[in-house]
C-alpha cells in the first residue's frame, strides 16, 4: 500500500514538472511570434502609404515640386505658387465659369479698335524677367476653344509674350480650321520666323504644355508631344513683354502653371497635369 502511494506521488510530481518544463519552453515562441506580428505591421504601415489609406494610388501621386507660378482661377487671377502675391495676375473683362477643375476664366471676347478700353485678357506682371532669367522653363495650362459663330479681324491669343526680337505665342488664327491652334517663336520682329500648329476639337478640354529647355521649344497637347521647334534659341531676348493670357479671345483657361525647369513625360503628367501614370502613359484627369 505504501508502494503505491509512492509512486502515484512520484508519478504526480512527474506531471507536474513535465507541464511546467512545457508552458517554460512555449513562451519565447509566443513572444518572438508577436515581434514578427509586431514588425509585419510595422511594414505594411509603409507600404499602407501607397496602397492603403483610402486606397491611394501611387501612379497618381504629384511630386513635391511646386511651381514658381500657379493660377488656380478661382473667382480672381491670383498666384497661389511659390513666388506668391508679387505675380498675382491683373485680370481686364474676364469672367468665372466651371471650369476642368473648379472654376475657369473666360474670355469675352476681341475688341478690336485702338481707341478702345483694354481688351478680355489676364496679364501676369513680372513674367518677363522670369523667363529671362530661367534657363529652363515649363507652362502648362488647360484650355477649351468654343465654338465661334463668326471669325474677327481680331487674332485670339491663348498665350502672348512677345518682344523685339524675341518671344513666343499660341493663337486662333482667322483661317484656321475649326479648334487648329498656332504657336510661332522669333528671333526676329514678325513672329512668323518659325510657325506650327496642331490640331484640337472644339468645346472640349486640353492641357497644353510648352517645354523649353534652352535649345528647343516643344509643345504637348495631353501630355503627347505634337510640335518640336528645335531652332528655338534664345526665344527670350532682352527686351520682352510679360506673358498676356486670352488677349482678343473666347478661350476659357484654367490651372495655368509655370516652373523654371523641365521634366520627363511622367513628371509633367503627375505634377503639371494633375494625372496619373499607368502603363507608360498619361491617363488624364
Amino acid at each position: 500500500m505504501g508502494v503505491c502511494m509512492s509512486m502515484k506521488r512520484l508519478l504526480l510530481a512527474f506531471v507536474l514538472l513535465s507541464t511546467a518544463c512545457d508552458e517554460e519552453t512555449e513562451q519565447p515562441a509566443t513572444s518572438s511570434t508577436t515581434n514578427v506580428s509586431s514588425s509585419t505591421s510595422g511594414g505594411g504601415g509603409q507600404g499602407g502609404a501607397n496602397t492603403g489609406g483610402g486606397g491611394s494610388d501611387p501612379g497618381c501621386d504629384p511630386t513635391d515640386i511646386a511651381p514658381k507660378l500657379h493660377y488656380r482661377f478661382e473667382g480672381d487671377a491670383t498666384n497661389a505658387g511659390e513666388l506668391g502675391s508679387e505675380h498675382d495676375g491683373i485680370a481686364e473683362l474676364v469672367t468665372y465659369v466651371p471650369g476642368k477643375i473648379g472654376q475657369a476664366v473666360k474670355f469675352d471676347g476681341p475688341v478690336c479698335e485702338m481707341a478702345a478700353p483694354p481688351p478680355s485678357h489676364v496679364d501676369l506682371p513680372g513674367t518677363a524677367a522670369l523667363l529671362q532669367t530661367y534657363p529652363e522653363l515649363t507652362i502648362g495650362l488647360w484650355y477649351r476653344l468654343p465654338a465661334m459663330t463668326t471669325k474677327t479681324d481680331c487674332v485670339p491669343y491663348l498665350l502672348k509674350c512677345r518682344g523685339q526680337g524675341s518671344g513666343f505665342e499660341t493663337y486662333y488664327g482667322p483661317a484656321a480650321l475649326p479648334g487648329e491652334l498656332t504657336t510661332c517663336f522669333t528671333e526676329s520682329d514678325n513672329m512668323t520666323s518659325s510657325c506650327r500648329s496642331h490640331q484640337g476639337t472644339v468645346d472640349e478640354w486640353y492641357h497644353l504644355l510648352y517645354r523649353y529647355d534652352g535649345n528647343a521649344l516643344e509643345i504637348y497637347l495631353d501630355n503627347e508631344l505634337v510640335l518640336t521647334m528645335d531652332t528655338a534659341l534664345s526665344i527670350f531676348g532682352s527686351v520682352l513683354d510679360n506673358l498676356d493670357v486670352g488677349r482678343f479671345s473666347f478661350f476659357d483657361v484654367d490651372e495655368l502653371k509655370l516652373y523654371d525647369q523641365v521634366f520627363d513625360p511622367e513628371i509633367q503628367c503627375t505634377e503639371v497635369i494633375g494625372g496619373c501614370w499607368r502603363n507608360g502613359s498619361c491617363v488624364m484627369p
